[in-house]
């Protein structure tokens, strides 16, 4: 699963829910279990060298995984142990490591774990495949090393820095673990052997850079490199608001979590869409001990305007004197069981329950906080609750934090204020109070915006200043080593620090990473997950709650315990952790996965609930927003929402209920043994866990696709090393299919050119019915032979299909067609779906048409396995093995460069098309064209018609996509429920042709009935 923004860029540094940030280039960007793909996060340099601290990204690269020719021609495997690695070939300095934020009630901490990965061995480099999908060409008449368009390879081989930046929190007042903290794990020396170790100067910011300096010398010899607190607290805003996509959104408890599209400078000629909004200027509120209101203008450019004493330190406080609270999150979770009416005075009690409707005030709005305890002559601090205490205090704070912050926004007429600093923690009823503020002095025409990476604003600041120099250096825009990049949002699972509570030691191997699941998550009906599993009372769940608005703090109180979702209605059990042997898919779905210490059934600091927290490691990729979008900004992949509701029930479903069989597909893959069945398990249980979290809390994740949900399950089955789980079907679909390939041709080219047409695209419909990600059709595959399923449903093609436009297709492409041909398009690309025979037998077929033709093809496919998907480094075999028995492929494939001749068969000399292979960037079913490897962006120069096959790519994704030129999407429909809502059946074809710029149109949708097809 994954969140993207583009940006222009030369380096990155990020940010995880387990604490880490992760840094990768490249156009494929997976990284391993065993060997994180990342390279080193701060400030990229615009000069030949990168500077000291900083990562040099040019020519950054994702050395894929290594494939080899197994016995049979048609048959592909790859080692487990082949893990991509990201080459960095102009880095040439070390990285620095460490960088602090020392406020006056947290210290915010960032580490960054490098790891030096050697080059490939030459054993791989002779049976390999590079990240465009080609082979080495020591071998006569064997795929080659392709090049790009522009006639560069798109790998390097090079020694790679690599590794993951991590986050931690202390308070302020135990500095002494802090520090502790950082001699455990070395974190103040450098170098490779013992006789190289040296202490290291670390970028610091916030007042106690300036405190602790003394301190930190004397117990860690660390030289103390202080940096402008508001340059740190800005600069790592801008690089969140720019970099991330889902970063910004509003709140409030009635309706949850909103994400915020933003336009930004790093998306260069791409007009905004209406509901994009500009980024600058805007109002920064950072609530940390105290509360600072910066004016931020743009990259470096900025002014602190105003700020307020009455912050973060304020509460924590008086909070500690009212309550006895001896930490935040302690303050924090006793909120939720607060009633603040009985200490405050509301509106109600002055006027005897009545509104102010003179002044527009309601009943239940807050006249005086801490006002109640006044007319109540005689009470003691005993008399009252420490949670009515704790709630009237944070919503005091609180709000005298919105209505500051609304009027210094008012003042610098600005429309947009961003709330971040570790005072907020995703909390609910501070972000909602602050919400209800803001919204309520503006009169509606503000919003308060929240980031999802709040806590850490300076530290990563202060970590992408390189050279202990602030500014904004990580989008330069212009200059040597500049370039286009996406950030990848993704979520492993386990870390040695979630969410800055630290969960055990660091994990290096897949054994780790097995034992760290074995021990801190397991199955529950009991406890809900401090991290966000299962929601506690006043979370929000599908927007609603047992908690009271902060405009009417008593309407729901009374009935608070019945309106908490059944999600959060558990007991607080100890946790079991499950035995390794114990196969946890026989449990019941209604148990809860969860991530717990195993600590008595408490979680950090005595706490048993949690807020909603999900942060994943954003990896850096060398992509690109496809060029042939006509409106990018507007551009939205997914064609059915699945944020909520039933079609957040129906996949959340579909997901659990297919896991069984995926682990026993995985497992058998490997070998079948003991070690790949207790990865199998490890892997159910983390998938569970993220499937229970998204279905208790949807936007948590961010904004999550049916495309981002599909590439989570894929990313959870290569995070425990299952690295093609299909890999044996596929070479059975592949055998088979090539079988019928020599005469399959012969039938299409006796064909004349209407009845060729026609025959080559539903050739491409019927091959589509090949997909393991539909239950209806793996029904199928256990009744008939590979064949059998092709030869019946070419026979049962019908028109007219649910979506037809094939009259219109074949007028243009004949109309234009040379002598001879059927297709008269010059330059297409063609983005694949499945192995076998819808490969095969569907889309070689109409990719050799173009080539004969004198066209220039791209066929685009994963550059990771998902499903039976077939990917790029596998299609150059499939591609070589069809051009045995065809010239006019052999043609092509050696014109394109992904064969090379060398005396071993001729081609058609006639032939000028030309053939290549493109790697997509994905590791998933579908595809999301806002990511796409600079390969492919080269390539769709001079396009005149782009192809878009299968389910995953035409119809779940990208079927309302608009393009500046022709565009076809074919797909046979396997789910009956989004059949259904289009008003078909399963197994209906859709042939949907789009003229450049040319809306479609589609049959007018209808609610889809419940259906356990998947």
């Amino acid at each position: 699963m994954n969140k993207i923004s583009c940006v222009t860029t030369t380096t990155a540094n990020v940010e995880n829910k387990e604490g880490e940030m992760v840094v990768v280039g490249g156009g494929s960007s997976v990284s391993s279990p065993s060997s994180s793909a990342s390279s080193s996060p701060t400030r990229g340099a615009q000069h030949s060298v990168a500077a000291q601290g900083s990562v040099d990204a040019r020519g950054a690269a994702i050395e894929a995984r290594r494939l080899s020719r197994a016995n049979n021609a048609n048959e592909f495997s790859a080692s487990k142990d082949d893990v991509p690695t990201i080459v960095l070939p102009n880095q040439q300095s070390r990285i620095s490591h460490l960088a602090i934020d020392i406020g006056g009630t947290l210290i915010k901490m960032v580490y960054f774990s490098t790891r030096a990965t050697a080059p490939p061995t030459s054993e791989h480099a002779a049976a390999g495949i590079n990240e465009t999908g080609g082979g080495n060409d020591s071998q006569p008449g064997t795929p080659s090393t392709p090049q790009t368009p522009s006639g560069r390879s798109s790998t390097q081989q090079s020694q790679a820095m690599v590794g993951r930046l991590h986050f931690v929190r202390f308070e302020t007042a135990k500095i002494e673990e802090c520090i502790a903290f950082i001699e455990s794990k070395g974190l103040h020396l450098e170098g490779e052997s013992a006789d190289q170790k040296r202490h290291v100067a670390i970028n610091a910011t916030g007042g106690g850079a300036h405190k602790f300096t003394e301190l930190f010398k004397e117990r860690l010899g660390l030289r103390i490199r202080k940096l402008d607190e508001m340059g740190c607290l800005v600069d790592g805003a801008n690089f969140l608001l720019r970099a991330v996509r889902d970063e910004a959104f509003t709140f409030s408890i009635k309706n949850g979590r909103k994400y915020v599209k933003l336009r930004t400078d790093t998306t260069p000629n791409v007009s905004a869409s209406p509901s994009t909004q500009e980024l600058f200027p805007y109002l920064l509120v950072n609530i940390g001990s105290g509360v600072s209101m910066v004016r931020v203008d743009g990259p470096g450019k900025w002014t602190r305007v105003s700020g307020s004493t009455l912050g973060g330190g304020a509460f924590f406080g008086l909070c500690r004197l009212l309550t006895g609270c001896q930490t935040f999150d302690e303050m924090l979770e006793l909120s939720r069981k607060g009633d603040n009416t009985k200490v405050d005075m509301m509106v109600g009690d002055i006027y005897g329950g009545r509104a102010y409707e003179t002044a527009g005030l309601s009943a239940d709005t807050i006249a005086s906080s801490f006002g109640k305890i006044v007319m109540q002559r005689g009470s003691t601090l005993a008399d009252y609750s420490r949670a009515d205490l704790e709630l009237s205090l944070l919503r005091m704070v609180s709000y005298n934090i919105g209505q500051i912050a609304h009027l210094n926004a008012i003042q610098q007429g600005l429309k947009r204020v961003f709330f971040g600093g570790y005072f907020i923690r995703s909390h609910t009823f501070t972000m909602d109070i602050i919400s209800f503020a803001i919204d309520f002095w503006s009169k509606g025409e503000m919003q308060a915006l929240f980031m999802r990476h709040e806590g850490f604003l300076g530290a990563i600041g202060a970590f992408m200043s390189a050279g202990g120099a602030p500014g904004d250096k990580l989008f330069p825009g212009s200059g040597a080593g500049s370039g286009p990049g996406v950030w990848i949002e993704r979520f492993p699972m386990g870390a040695p620090v979630a969410g800055g509570d630290v969960f055990g030691p660091p994990i290096e191997t897949i054994e780790e990473k097995i034992g760290w699941v074995e021990k801190f998550v397991s199955l529950s009906r009991n406890r809900p997950n401090r991290h966000g599993l299962a929601t506690p009372p006043g979370e929000t769940v599908n927007g609603k709650s047992g908690s009271s608005p902060p405009g009417s703090p008593g309407k729901l109180l009374s009935s608070a315990a019945g309106a908490v979702n059944s999600a959060a209605q558990a007991a607080r059990l100890n946790v079991e952790a499950p035995s390794p042997n114990k196969n946890i898919l026989d449990s019941n779905d209604s148990n809860v996965a969860v991530i717990t210490p195993n600590d008595g059934g408490q979680g950090v600091n005595g706490s048993d609930e949690s807020r909603v927290e999900v942060l994943g490691v954003l990896h850096l990729c060398e992509q690109r927003i496809f060029p042939l979008l006509s409106d990018p900004a507007a551009y939205e992949p997914n064609t059915v929402d699945i944020s909520g509701g039933k079609e957040l029930e129906y996949w959340t479903r579909i997901l659990m209920s297919s896991l069984p069989a995926l682990v026993e597909r995985a497992v058998r893959s490997e070998g079948g043994t003991e070690d790949a069945q207790r990865r199998g398990d490890a892997m159910a249980l983390a998938l569970r866990v993220h499937i229970n979290r998204w279905r208790a809390e949807p936007s948590s994740y961010g904004r999550l696709g049916l495309a981002d949900v599909l590439e989570l399950r894929e990313d959870c089955l290569r995070e425990f090393s299952f690295n093609d789980a299909y890999r044996i079907e596929k070479a059975d679909e592949n055998s088979a299919a090539m079988a019928v390939w020599p005469e399959l041709i012969k039938e299409i080219d006796s064909l004349d050119r209407e009845e060729r047409l026609r025959s080559l695209v539903e050739g491409i419909l019927a091959g589509n019915i090949f997909d393991w990600g539909s239950s209806a059709c793996v029904a199928l595959y256990q009744n008939g032979s590979i064949l059998d399923i092709y030869r019946q449903a070419r026979a049962k093609l019908a028109r007219p299909f649910l979506v037809d436009n094939f009259d219109k297709f074949a007028a243009r492409a004949l109309g234009d067609a040379p002598d001879g041909s059927c297709l008269g398009y010059r330059r297409v690309l063609i983005f694949c779906d499945n192995s076998g025979a819808d490969c095969v037998l569907g889309v070689l077929p109409f990719a050799r048409e173009l080539v004969r033709a004198g066209a220039e093809v791209g066929l685009v496919a994963n550059s990771l396995p998902a499903l039976n998907d077939v990917t790029a480094a596998e299609l150059v075999y499939i591609v070589a093995a069809a051009a045995e028995h065809c010239p006019i492929l052999r043609s092509g494939a050696i014109n394109g460069g992904v064969m090379v001749a060398n005396g071993c068969g001729a081609g058609d000399a006639t032939v000028a098309g030309v053939l290549r292979v493109l790697p997509s960037g994905h590791g998933g079913p579908c595809i999301d064209l806002r990511r796409i490897t600079p390969a492919v962006a080269e390539a769709s120069a001079g396009v005149d018609l782009v192809v878009l096959e299968g389910m995953g790519r035409a119809v779940h994704t990208n079927l309302k996509a608009t393009f500046t030129c022709d565009s076809l999407k074919l797909a046979m429909i396997k789910n009956k429920r989004l059949a259904e809502s289009m008003g078909g059946d399963i197994y209906d074809c859709v042939c949907c042709f789009q003229r450049g710029g040319e809306a479609v149109v589609l049959p007018k949708a209808k609610d889809a009935v419940e259906t356990e097809s998947g």
